[in-house]
């Protein structure tokens, strides 16, 4: 297997239930770095999740369809083996972590063990988010920088901000042209983190998930603006591992 692939864990440690991460738009699986060292002797091992084009496998060509991210992490994940898995998701990466979920299902592999579901809006939902394709350079710079989630110092480096731009285009563009397919329902629990402080998905539209799958769903209120990720780690940590003891438990009772 190649490394590329995960960063921050490696999903072939038996002890632990991998959390395969996927990042938000314009981001890469160094987000989830250091998670695994916030709580290193419970369930979760968290293995994030390079989307190609960037971080690690930054020499490959970048997806701009959801589907095709979605195709490239089934592959990896469904190649594994695993007896129990879960998905996390922030912001866009909710989006693939959920469509990860329903194609490794459809391909035979058994639900999740969990789904986290991270300032995300359910799929069909009136989006917040600015479309951006067509847009200027300006234009994009200036959505990067009223979001919050790019170091204001990679903007002023010219060759950075260019690969930022081109990274952010790449992912709203998947975004942009998503679209939900009706199909059966996932099984497996689901928890939803939100803040009231995220400009773009309120708490009130991440209940929606509720429609998509037959499990217990979960909501979870953090603090913090759209990219609370950064700031309220420990608890998201934390809380997965909470959820991962429960069900392992629950799934030692059947």
């Amino acid at each position: 297997m190649t490394s590329s692939w995960w960063v921050g864990g490696d999903p072939s440690m038996s002890a632990t239930t991998p959390v395969f991460c996927f990042a938000y738009a314009g981001g890469s699986a160094a987000i989830y770095h250091g998670w695994n060292r916030i709580e290193p002797r419970r369930l979760a091992n968290f293995c994030g999740v390079e989307y190609p084009g960037r971080g690690t496998r930054y020499t490959e060509r970048t997806r701009m369809v959801i589907k095709d991210l979605v195709q490239d992490a089934t592959e990896r994940i469904a190649g594994l083996g695993l007896d129990r898995y879960a998905l996390f998701g922030h912001s866009m990466g909710g989006l693939v972590a959920f469509e990860t979920a329903r194609e490794l299902v459809r391909q035979g592999v058994r639900q999740p063990q969990h789904l986290f579901i991270s300032a995300t809006g359910a799929p069909g939902a009136q989006s917040e988010r600015p479309r951006l394709q067509g847009a200027s350079d300006a234009t994009v710079e200036t959505e990067l920088l009223a979001l919050g989630g790019t170091d204001p110092r990679i903007l002023a480096e010219p060759a950075l901000r260019d690969y930022a731009i081109s990274m952010i285009r790449a992912d709203y563009s998947a975004l942009e042209n998503y679209r939900y397919h009706a199909g059966e329902n996932l099984t497996c629990p689901l928890t939803t983190f939100s803040s009231e402080g995220d400009a773009l998905v309120s708490p009130a539209q991440m209940l929606a998930w509720e429609d998509f799958t037959a499990g217990q769903v979960d909501h979870r209120l953090m603090t913090g603006d759209h990219f609370f990720i950064h700031t309220q780690a420990t608890d998201l940590v934390h809380t997965i591992n909470d959820a991962l003891t429960v069900s392992a438990h629950q799934g030692s009772l059947v």
